[in-house]
């Protein structure tokens, strides 16, 4: 049983990558619209904090993993499409990106070009679409209706130039944030203590 797991996580992994080759070589490519010198403001909610929202804020340890991998039922915990349908998805009504489908719960990816022309791509049977990190992930980590308010979280990111990356580095920022909060924290000084001088007194003998 275990092997025949690992073997079904190697497939799956090596679907994806298939997949993510398909999307960068077998497709015309549109030219990238950069608009350089851009200011990024940081993401927010951020980004451990949206991965927990977008997965609905369970904590899964390795032991869960394992059972929602063994007991996950096709069709009910997850979508088992095996074509993509048309859908009412518009990419007119979006920016250039990466979109989840909501009307697949999420396992069919809407990708719109710079053209506003529309690609279709279909995540593996037990993944849907992560809209944080912009790839297939497995379906525990995805609550889909949460989807559609991560629609411009990392999209946002695209086509801003080589320099800006996809997301931010949370642990970088906290650490920013509390050396900011420490320099910015009233000192309190405090003055030496004053050494008395000894002083003796004469006496007349």
């Amino acid at each position: 049983m275990r092997m025949s797991l690992v073997k079904l996580m190697a497939d799956v992994m090596w679907t994806l990558f298939l997949i993510s080759a398909v999307a960068n070589v077998a497709q015309p490519q549109s030219s990238p619209v950069i608009m350089a010198n851009s200011v990024v403001p940081p993401q927010n909610p951020s980004v451990w904090d949206s991965l927990a929202i977008l997965q609905g804020k369970r904590h899964l340890t390795t032991v869960d993993t394992i059972d929602l991998l063994r007991s996950g039922r096709p069709d009910v915990d997850y979508p088992i499409l095996d074509s993509i349908p048309v859908g009412s998805f518009q990419c007119a009504e979006h920016q250039p990106g990466f979109y989840a489908d909501m009307d697949t719960r999420c396992q069919v990816i809407r990708r719109c070009d710079t053209n506003s022309q529309l690609w279709s791509y279909l995540c593996p049977n037990m993944t849907v679409f992560n809209q944080i990190s912009l790839v297939c992930d497995w379906w525990f980590n995805v609550d889909c209706r949460q989807s559609i308010h991560f629609y411009d979280y990392s999209n946002s990111r695209l086509y801003r130039g080589q320099d800006v990356v996809l997301l931010d580095n949370q642990d970088i920022i906290e650490i920013a944030q509390m050396v900011e909060d420490d320099l910015d924290m009233p000192r309190k000084t405090t003055k030496a203590p004053q050494r008395r001088m000894a002083t003796t007194t004469a006496r007349k003998r």
